[in-house]
């Protein structure tokens, strides 16, 4: 009888173990899920030339001269496609780096210009806000955003981004 119960407790321990690492990797997936889905909002956005819908997702104090330089930026912007290729979450679930490769044009030329960029967002509260950018057309939005201050290396920055054969 004793080592029924012990069995029965052990299985009950076990599932439970479990049980709870199941709910921690969900999380983490949901945590991923989140910012790729917040990056791809961002972009589709900047794609469509809705400046007023993205400067909700830029921390608060770049969204003034965020909106000034993204009007003048996509009136002759014109993106045929974009991927995220890589998403790094801090450990603390605060600060994510983004690479993309986007595929676009800028007027009045209509050559297709393909280049990649790293973006990095901060978690303000419960949503991501889009703290800066290098890369494509992120340098002219961001043109004081400062590498060192984000950990931003030359090892992780576009210009050493995987190829387009790499992808």
């Amino acid at each position: 009888m004793k080592i029924h119960r012990h069995i029965a407790i052990i299985f009950l321990l076990t599932s439970l173990v479990l049980e709870a690492a199941g709910c921690a990797a969900s999380a983490a997936k949901m945590r991923m899920e989140d910012i790729r889905d917040t990056i791809t909002q961002f972009n589709q956005h900047i794609r469509w030339k809705r400046c007023h819908m993205a400067a909700p997702m830029v921390v608060p104090l770049e969204q003034g001269a965020f909106m000034e330089k993204c009007d003048e930026l996509v009136e002759d912007l014109g993106i045929r496609e974009l991927s995220i290729y890589s998403v790094i979450l801090s450990e603390e679930n605060t600060k994510a780096t983004a690479r993309m490769r986007f595929v676009y044009y800028q007027l009045p030329s209509n050559n297709l210009i393909k280049k990649s960029a790293t973006t990095v967002w901060v978690k303000n509260g419960t949503t991501w806000q889009l703290k800066g950018g290098i890369g494509a057309f992120y340098d002219e939005l961001f043109s004081d955003f400062k590498l060192e201050e984000e950990g931003l290396t030359p090892a992780n920055t576009p210009e050493n981004a995987p190829k387009e054969n790499d992808l």
